[in-house]
């Protein structure tokens, strides 16, 4: 689990959720798979400690875990969403859960403990692409760092359409302001990005009048 979590929160990061949410959704979701992390490094350690088959060990396990398995998504959906969020998502979440628990009983009894949750994940990405091309959400849920809200979970919305009409020189000086501040900002952070490409012609446009008037 510690080898992973960090992998796993990075990449949640990168998506846009805060650290502390990346790592808790991380640690979460290891909860039903950390035994046969590592192409089942775990179990062999514990095999190597007590002396028993490590098929043995794998088996039992793989008894035990998929209990879990079904029940871990819901959890990681409903700490990112809340129950409404969960409620709306539920399919999905059931058919992730069932095709990473089955096929985790599956592999661990019947075939080795090594490679239990890479066929067992690749298995469960499979039918939920397959699943979610014939069934969607209502709502596509994001979290707060995406959207730069301050609740716990906010619905994606199309973008609105840039705005073709001719704004006075005191609303353009306004928007030109807040671009600069933008880019102050950016700036600070080491981030040296341009949000908006319509305020960044806008803002040609006005130094290019400006020169003109001069």
């Amino acid at each position: 689990m510690a080898r992973r979590s960090p992998i796993t929160g990075a990449v949640l990061i990168g998506l846009g959720f805060s650290p502390l949410a990346a790592s808790g959704l991380s640690l979460i979701a290891n909860t039903a798979p950390v035994a046969y992390g590592a192409l089942g490094t775990p179990i062999q350690g514990l095999a190597s400690v007590t002396g028993l088959d490590p098929y043995i060990l794998g088996a039992m396990v793989g008894r035990q875990l998929p209990v879990f398995s079904l029940i871990v998504p819901f959890w990681v959906v409903w700490a990112f969403a809340g129950w409404r969020g969960m409620k709306d998502v539920w399919p999905a979440i059931l058919v992730t859960g069932v095709s990473f628990a089955i096929p985790q009983f599956v592999i661990s009894n019947y075939i080795n403990p090594w490679i239990v949750d890479i066929g067992a994940s690749l298995i469960s990405m499979g039918c939920l692409i397959l699943f979610l091309k014939v069934w969607q959400p209502k709502q596509l849920w994001l979290s707060p760092a995406l959207r730069g809200s301050d609740e716990s979970a906010a619905t994606m919305t199309a973008p609105k359409p840039m705005d073709k009409t001719p704004l006075t020189q005191s609303a353009a000086v306004e928007r030109v302001a807040a671009v600069d501040h933008r880019l102050h900002r950016d700036a600070d952070l080491g981030q040296w990005r341009v949000q908006d490409l319509g305020e960044l012609d806008l803002r040609l446009e006005l130094s290019g009048s400006r020169t003109r008037t001069t």
